[in-house]
């Protein structure tokens, strides 16, 4: 018997629902093109399935999914989630009912004027006792409760979600069939239609990263989980924050020398944006397996010592906190 592949967006909700009432919040849906079929992916295993039958399977079949429930339960699973839904490691998408704020004085394409505060969390980082090397590097998300004991930092990250549709009827058929095939610079996977998508906000100037290198209103966005652990890699490197792609930081530059400073910001930097990007993958993986474990939910980067070296004493450091808003989707600008 062949499993029936799923094309209605009615029917793929429904079956959506069903998940979420087993409990099974995890379990996202998303669609690859304009055309394309609907398809469910488990979060936790990154496996993505086309029928309720195959991904039934997944769940029984095997010890994978087993293995990374079990791992989630350290991470992921809390009982105060992370509030976003990129569709790879985030996926409640919870909102707050917290303080609103001024958004960015610049124009920008997507529009909004307030944003809304969904949280807090706080970094830290362990140091190995031996070398003062750091061993690993996580956010915790501690809802509101906000620690006022450390420094904020520099940034904020704004979430809003990503409409592949967003002025679809002045585009061009190839246009908004590209708008589907969009992908995050950090990771090179889809940011699908409908998940959560984000920014960097300099928390001082109220103005996106991207502010300053480019025109129009443009800024480049990834994946919630992306731009969080880009934070952390730069911390860990020493690294003041700025936006991968552009290298922004949310400071406007005097008139005539955008251009300039820019590009010699893309030069200089775009090596090292590869090897970032490459360090997050392989160090996030890492962390799944070897988390600092807590009440709240965590993401983080891990840097495993090398097999030559012996266990050693951990000391935690509380480094700073960070706050996420959400763009609400009224305020964003009508098709």
């Amino acid at each position: 018997m062949v499993a029936r592949v799923i094309r209605s967006e009615s029917a793929a909700q429904k079956l959506r629902e069903k998940y979420r009432a087993e409990a099974l919040e995890f379990v996202q849906l998303r669609r690859c093109s304009l055309k394309g079929n609907f398809e469910f992916v488990c979060t936790l295993c990154g496996f993505d399935y086309d029928n309720d039958e195959e991904l039934r399977s997944h769940f029984t079949v095997g010890i994978t999914h087993t293995i990374m429930l079990e791992l989630a339960d350290k991470t992921l699973l809390k009982s105060n989630p992370w509030p976003f839904d990129d569709g790879y490691i985030f996926f409640h998408g919870q909102q707050s009912d917290g303080e609103k704020i001024e958004g960015p004085t610049a124009p920008t394409h997507i529009g909004y004027k307030n944003l809304t505060r969904v949280g807090y969390g706080e970094i830290a980082l362990s140091i190995r006792e031996v070398d003062q090397k750091i061993s690993k590097i996580w956010c915790e998300f501690l809802g509101n409760n906000c620690n006022r004991d450390l420094d904020a930092s520099d940034f904020a990250i704004v979430a809003f979600r990503y409409q592949a549709n967003l002025g679809a009827p002045h585009l061009e058929p190839k246009t908004r069939a590209q708008a589907y095939r969009v992908t995050c610079q950090i990771c090179c996977n889809y940011i699908y239609d409908g998940k959560d998508a984000s920014t960097l906000l300099n928390t001082h100037t109220r103005e996106l990263a991207c502010t300053g290198t480019n025109v129009n209103g443009a800024f480049h966005f990834f994946h919630t989980r992306c731009i969080l652990l880009w934070i952390l890699i730069c911390d860990y490197h020493g690294e003041r924050v700025s936006c991968p792609i552009c290298r922004g930081t949310g400071v406007v530059l005097p008139e005539g020398e955008e251009s300039v400073r820019v590009e010699e910001l893309r030069e200089d930097k775009y090596t090292q944006f590869k090897q970032y990007a490459s360090n997050v993958w392989i160090t996030s993986r890492s962390w799944f397996s070897q988390p600092e474990e807590g009440a709240n939910p965590t993401v983080g980067l891990a840097f495993p010592r090398r097999f030559d070296e012996s266990p050693t004493q951990q000391n935690v450091v509380r480094k700073k906190s960070i706050t996420f808003y959400r763009v609400e989707e009224n305020q964003l600008p009508a098709q």
